[in-house]
Parts: C-alpha cells; structure tokens; sequence
C-alpha cells in the first residue's frame, strides 16, 4: 500500500535539488500551483508513467492545485464536422483522472486567475508562461517560471524554492522601455514581443499616451512577452501594483515602425486567404466568447460571408449547466468553442494549414511547432469590420 509520504518525499527532494543548484535559500510555501506540460501530445507515454507513479506512490496536493489545457478538446462536438480523427484521447483523459485523482481542481485553462485570484506578495509555483506573468505583473504575486514537472511537484510538497522572483530584491526593474500606445490585442502583443526582445533584464514599461486599450491588451502583452523572454516579470508604469521605478538612464524607446515590422514578421498570408480565425491564447472568458459571438454576427448582417472562427475556453466551462446551450448557439454562428484545449497543444494540422490570430503567442507557436502559415489580425479585421489590426 503507498505511503502518502513517499511522493512527498520524491517531490520535497527534486524541490530542494533544483533550489540548491539556482542558490536557494531553503524553501517558501506556496498557496496555488498551476502545473503545464500535461498535453499528452507533449510529454507523451514518459509524462503519463512519471504521473502514475506519483499517484502510485500516494500523491496529493497539499495547496489549491490547478493545470494547463490539454492536447484534445473536452468537448469535440464544435469540431465534428471536420471529420478527423483525435489520436491518444484515452491517454490525455488517463492524465486528466490522474490529476483529479490527486486533488487538482478540474480546470484545463492557462487563465487559473480566473478560478482564484492571486493575492499581491503571495508565493506561487506556476507553470504556464503566460500566466506567470500576469501574476507577477498585474497581480503582484510571486512566482518563477516553472517547469510543468516542478509545478506538479510543488502542489504535491506545498512549497517551492526560495529564488528568483520570489525575492523582492530580484524583482526590481533595471531598464525603462518607452512604447507607443497599444490600440488593440495583436498592438499589445507585438509590443510584448518588441519588449522581450530588446530588454534582457526586467523592464518598466512606460507607454506614450497610456495604457488604455485594458486587461485583454495586458493578457496578449504578457503572452508575448513571456514567450520570447527569459524574464518572467515586467512592469507597466501606471498598472502594475510594483514600482516602475529605474535607476540610472538605461533606457530603450521602441517606435511605431518596429511594431509594422513586428507584424510582418507574423503575416505569412492575406488575412482574406486563411481558413480558420482563432481567438482564446490565453483563454478567453464567457463574456468575451459573446462578444466575439456578436461581430460574427454583425458581420454576417453586413457581408452575407460565412466565417470561420475558433475560440480557446476553460475546459472547467463544459461541467456548467449552460454549457451545451452556449456551445450550440455559438455553432449556429460559426464560432467553434474550444474547451479545455487550443491549436498550440491540438495536433492543428489535421484541421487547418493556415491560421489568422490575435495572439502573438499562438502565431508563433502554431508558425514554429506546427508548420501553419499564419497572419496577425484582429477579429475585426478578418470580419471587415471596422478597427484597425
């Protein structure tokens, strides 16, 4: 019979190994661990056994645990008519149960703010790039960037390593980047990728105009940023809770034509030549997934066009009772929802081979990982409606 202290040992020992090889200084408890890498897709028949061997050995979390979305949509009836068959569902379900099993929330999203809200200076071991970032610097929590395996770890031993950016001193700008104003999603998300680029060490953000396009415009930013950074913090002068305070002169101005340039990195094809648009990297929540609902179908009044549109939900949202009504009535619309998973984690190739997004992040990823030609845009702009994209 497993000893419950026997995954807490595995856990507790790989946690104090790691920390002592980044010059930890013992270990912090944690409150909340978000575990990625749990696409079977990506750690395939060697993720699953090192899972089950945890469960094996008595594995439960001792903290608010929640994970990453998966590598199949929970809910495959918004893609049915495509006709393709999924490859490894009965593996990706076996890691979900394993998770459960363990005490994780069933959640299935990279938002896990959405299911409990992180608190300023609170420690955390997340493992979702893009969601550390907005914890770290929208909330003003605390965590690293954690590998899934050590997320995972940590929910099982309640504590991480006591380095980086769980210590105030390490989480301190060093260099002032000036910016032009964002006015949308895909402007934010070049913005974070310009910034990930040109600032090795954490930046305060200082935007010309100020930051006003809201939280959407934050997310897209620290999507991008956190993907092409080592950093996992950035400070934007005037929204996150931390000082934007630098010294010294260090500073990098970025102009509107870096960002034309930005785009064109991402633009492989016309916005009118793609197959499918897709929206939800990171997540996007219910009052979101109506609002993308309505520009379809003011659209559609408009133009009599029939569009494609995925969108990337929680998979935690096909447990409520107005699920099937709102999956259903999306359909009727042309807006496919896709819960628990997005095109970055999905084998996407057997649906689609080129891709318009308002993620810098899944433009990159869907480019790099999967091979997709992708585009840059705006939902309004692949609608033609009007906003500039």
């Amino acid at each position: 019979m497993a000893n419950v202290n026997d995954a807490y040992d595995i856990a507790l020992n790989v946690i104090e190994r790691v920390g002592r090889a980044l010059g930890a200084s013992g270990f912090v408890s944690i409150s909340h661990a978000h575990a990625s890498g749990i696409s079977y897709n990506n750690i395939g028949r060697p993720g699953l056994e090192f899972i089950e061997e945890l469960v094996e050995k008595g594995a439960r979390v001792r903290v608010f645990a929640t994970f990453n979305p998966v590598g199949v949509p929970l809910d495959p009836r918004p893609l049915i008519d495509y006709d393709v068959e999924y490859s490894e569902v009965e593996e990706q379900h076996r890691i979900i149960n394993l998770l459960i099993k363990m005490g994780f929330h069933f959640s299935a999203t990279c938002i896990p703010y959405i299911l409990r809200r992180p608190k300023p200076k609170e420690h955390l071991a997340w493992g979702e790039s893009s969601a550390v970032a907005i914890a770290n610097s929208f909330f003003g929590a605390y965590t690293n960037k954690e590998g899934g395996p050590l997320a995972l770890l940590a929910a099982i031993a309640g504590v991480t390593y006591n380095a980086g950016l769980h210590i105030a001193t390490n989480r301190k700008p060093k260099i002032q980047v000036i910016v032009p104003r964002p006015e949308n999603e895909v402007d934010a998300g070049l913005l974070g990728y310009l910034v990930a680029q040109k600032a090795s060490e954490i930046p305060a953000v200082q935007c010309l105009g100020g930051w006003r396009c809201g939280f959407t415009c934050f997310k897209a930013f620290a999507a991008a940023y956190a993907s092409f950074s080592h950093n996992a913090h950035f400070v934007i002068v005037g929204v996150s809770p931390e000082s934007g305070k630098v010294e010294g002169d260090n500073k990098i101005v970025i102009d509107e034509e870096e960002v034309e340039m930005a785009r064109e990195k991402f633009s492989d094809v016309n916005v009118e030549d793609v197959d499918v648009f897709y929206t939800g990297c990171p997540h996007i929540t219910l009052g979101e997934v109506f609002r993308v609902i309505r520009l379809v179908e003011r659209a559609k009044t408009i133009y009599r066009k029939k569009y494609e549109v995925w969108v990337g939900v929680p998979g935690y949202y096909i447990l409520r009772r107005w699920w099937v009504k709102v999956r259903d009535y999306a359909m009727r619309r042309g807006v496919r929802l896709l819960a628990g998973t997005c095109p970055v984690v999905m084998d996407v190739r057997k649906f689609v081979d080129r891709v318009a997004t308002d993620s810098v992040k899944a433009a990159f990823y869907l480019k790099v990982r999967h091979r997709l030609n992708v585009k840059v845009s705006t939902l309004e702009q692949y609608l033609g409606l009007k906003r500039n994209g």
